[in-house]
């Protein structure tokens, strides 16, 4: 497992976001059919697992890819762009042939090299935490699940910079196993901005040092909408819980507010656990 970045977002977000529609759609279907039978079913209580699960996850995820919508666009538009260049096509198709090179006696690229060069060449834009190349976006952030650890400066021809990345996953089959992948991400350099990439390198090395922190407030509003959406959904679940003895009256109402209500409440705590964690180590390294 390899993170390839992130390509066409706005269609993930369309796709996402019918997932987390059908979810509501089962939730309420299901809920609707619990009313009309006077009693609770497995298929009825399958339909309301399944789709508050799609739900929750779809919007969740539709929300993420509507971020990187932003981003790409705010780098493109040179709204977030601290450097940006392209390379010619015979540019382009040298530095394949030294990323593969590179791939066959270190490590492959996290950038999947297309094999054909676009004739206009290939674009690629630094923002202070992340970098699109073509039409794929990479986070270079210090923290998170997908993070970079290093960098260095290549004076090949094209140059490039190399990131050290690590993507962190975890599984949970009867105990949480918790891994960290090591990939690297080399990132091309137009001969013309060798200059420009050079200070792209170090302004990261400066990064990785703690002596520039990027968005030193990201995490701490995290933070606050986690412990905001724990808090709120918990008044959710307690409605819920209050109404419960007329659940059946109120159409499953406070059925579906008591579990959603938690559920939804215990993710937020995750999200503030975890804002709080990343802000740690966000300064201190």
């Amino acid at each position: 497992m390899r993170n390839r970045g992130v390509s066409n977002p706005a269609r993930n977000m369309a796709i996402c976001g019918v997932v987390g529609v059908a979810g509501i759609v089962a939730v309420a279907a299901g809920a609707l059919e619990m009313r009309a039978l006077g009693h609770e079913t497995g298929r009825t209580a399958g339909l309301i697992a399944l789709g508050l699960f799609s739900g929750i996850l779809g919007i969740a995820l539709c929300f993420n890819f509507w971020r990187a919508v932003r981003i790409v666009h705010d780098m493109r538009s040179g709204r977030t762009a601290i450097a940006r260049w392209t390379l010619p096509p015979q540019e382009f198709d040298r530095f394949r042939v030294i990323d593969r090179r590179f791939a066959e006696r270190e490590e492959d690229n996290d950038y999947k090299v297309p094999r054909t060069t676009p004739p206009d060449g290939v674009d690629v834009i630094f923002s202070e935490d992340g970098v699109l190349i073509g039409g794929v976006y990479f986070g270079l952030a210090t923290t998170g699940i997908g993070r970079f650890d290093n960098v260095r400066w290549i004076g090949s021809d094209p140059p490039m910079i190399e990131f050290g990345t690590v993507l962190t996953t975890a599984t949970n089959l009867s105990v949480v196993h918790i891994r960290h992948i090591h990939g690297t991400l080399r990132v091309p350099v137009a001969v013309s901005a060798s200059q420009q990439g050079d200070h792209v390198a170090r302004r990261f090395r400066d990064v990785i040092e703690r002596r520039v922190i990027v968005k030193p407030y990201f995490w701490t509003a995290r933070l606050r909408a986690g412990l905001w959406i724990a808090g709120v959904f918990v008044c959710f679940a307690a409605v819920g819980l209050a109404l419960r003895a007329r659940n059946q009256e109120l159409a499953n109402i406070p059925l579906v507010l008591a579990v959603a209500g938690t559920i939804i409440a215990i993710g937020g705590l995750v999200i503030a656990f975890l804002a709080s964690a990343l802000r740690r180590r966000q300064r201190g390294g």
